[in-house]
């Protein structure tokens, strides 16, 4: 993730809207030391002992081909590319997958199926371009979102130490907040 999140900063610094391309171009600096931590980890489990090595590479197998659905496009993110906000997130797979295949390589890790990404039959995820898009232009630079405006209202400089953290499990899976 840190990977195509890194890419599609790098291209919200080209955005129409100055706002966005400010934004991103403040939050690459923190993202690349994001990237640099994850793929350290993945590096030192893959490439570590034994079990670590089996772990990392089930895991791999197991959700790889999900790593696809980063790249579909939706109805909104056809708005902000015609807008000229973002370019098509399907223009960021071929560097992505550069970028994560050295890291593979140096954890000793393989991609099943080649490089493969199998398309699920069910939409599993959100556009997560979408999402992040959408809440950084509409919440943040215009105000408007009622969650933004709630909290500008109460000038509370750590308006999530009052979430209540929860979190969700099933049988084979653990989801933290």
């Amino acid at each position: 993730f840190d990977s195509w999140h890194l890419l599609l900063l790098e291209q919200l610094t080209r955005a129409s809207d100055e706002r966005i391309a400010a934004i991103a171009e403040k939050a690459k600096k923190e993202v690349t030391y994001h990237l640099r931590r994850s793929a350290d980890l993945v590096v030192r489990l893959g490439d570590g002992n034994e079990e670590s090595h089996r772990r990392m590479q089930a895991a791999l197998d197991e959700l790889w081909m999900y790593t696809g659905e980063m790249f579909e496009v939706d109805s909104v993110d056809e708005i902000l590319e015609s807008h000229g906000i973002v370019d098509s997130v399907s223009g960021l797979h071929a560097p992505w997958l550069a970028q994560v295949s050295r890291t593979l390589a140096a954890a000793t890790l393989k991609i099943e199926n080649g490089s493969s990404v199998t398309v699920t039959t069910r939409k599993t995820m959100v556009s997560a371009t979408s999402r992040m898009v959408s809440a950084i232009s509409f919440g943040v630079f215009l105000r408007l979102a009622p969650s933004t405006m709630a909290i500008m209202r109460s000038r509370n400089v750590a308006p999530a130490s009052a979430v209540i953290r929860t979190t969700s499990q099933s049988e084979r899976t653990r989801v933290p907040p």
